[in-house]
């Protein structure tokens, strides 16, 4: 297969750029913190990933405005924005009738889309994801990794990358690191970090009509998996699928299980190649317990730990000084 990258233009003339591969019902991913239609497709656990999902449907992905191909002029970060870009796509490409797949910041997006578009939107799938960005970690931890990004983009890439893939070669850290920066500038990086962090759908996940899927791996360090039982629960008749791993992105680690509750969710049939036990099954909200993380190297490397937060501001403050000696010489 291969993608098909087009641009089409939001209501302030804004270049949003799209890609496209396969046929059948359409199902829209809604990108996360940062994208990149092309560098992404390039990647092969992310091109599999992709593939699998276009075998029954016509795959949409985009980046959003302030980064990968899309304008990379921003001023408004906000929901609204955001949820005007994704409607701008889905107008675009005269899609009628469409499946949502928000991962990480994508999935408040497409609640908010879904609550206001209900006839349109035929399934909701969430994916690590969260209804209130300010619980994702402490005031200080999140203040702590704006100040590093912004001080250095370089290393504050490669601390999100350690955080997105725990315990992961340092080619894999590198090259997604690598992907960041050329994502956004470091400015813009922050502001996107903002954006993440103020929002709050928690009020709208009650208007919710569609068939919700909401998946989370139980040792997601970006995104606490407790949060995905809360944003659950705040939907009416989620169906919650706890899965095993550590890392952020659905493209990586055991993908198989995302595609295969994603394929059963939607109706699809499973290829040979999905079938298996190692999925999560669906569990009951009030039975659940939050895990306990056996990979305890790694445990403290979460945003909702303190040890990050003395990590980053230590970090943060020794760059500033650097740069402020080096401005003096």
């Amino acid at each position: 297969m291969e993608q098909k990258i087009g641009f089409c233009t939001g209501t302030d003339g804004a270049r949003i750029a799209y890609a496209t591969v396969g046929e059948g019902p359409g199902l829209v991913i809604i990108p996360g913190w940062i994208s990149n239609v092309q560098k992404s497709w390039e990647e092969p656990e992310v091109r599999r990933f992709y593939e699998s999902l276009a075998l029954h449907h016509t795959l949409v992905h985009y980046d959003q405005r302030g980064n990968g191909l899309s304008d990379r002029n921003r001023t408004d970060f906000t929901l609204e924005s955001d949820c005007q870009d994704l409607e701008t796509v889905i107008d675009h490409l005269k899609l009628e009738r469409l499946a949502l797949f928000g991962l990480s910041l994508g999935g408040p997006v497409g609640i908010m889309y879904t609550a206001r578009h209900s006839e349109r939107v035929s399934h909701l799938i969430l994916y690590d994801t969260f209804a209130r960005g300010e619980a994702i970690g402490t005031d200080e931890v999140k203040k702590a990794f704006v100040s590093l990004v912004r001080a250095h983009w370089g290393i504050g890439s490669k601390t999100l990358a350690d955080l997105f893939f725990p315990g992961a070669s340092p080619t894999m850290v590198e090259n997604f690191s690598k992907y960041q920066r050329e994502g956004a500038t470091p400015e813009m990086a922050v502001q996107l970090l903002g954006c993440v962090f103020k929002t709050d759908v928690a009020p709208i996940c009650s208007n919710i009509q569609a068939p919700t899927l909401v998946l989370h791996r139980q040792h997601d360090h970006v995104v606490p998996f407790r949060l995905g039982r809360e944003l659950a629960s705040l939907i009416p008749n989620a169906s919650f699928v706890p899965l095993e791993g550590d890392i952020h992105l659905p493209h990586f680690g055991d993908s198989m299980s995302v595609l295969r509750n994603i394929a059963g969710f939607l109706g699809d049939p499973v290829p040979k190649e999905f079938a298996g036990d190692t999925d999560g099954k669906v569990v009951p909200l009030s039975n659940l317990v939050e895990p306990k993380t056996e990979q305890k190297k790694v445990n403290w490397l979460r945003l909702d730990h303190p040890l990050v937060y003395i990590f980053a501001t230590v970090l943060a403050s020794v760059i500033a000084g650097i740069i402020l000696t080096l401005f003096k010489c």
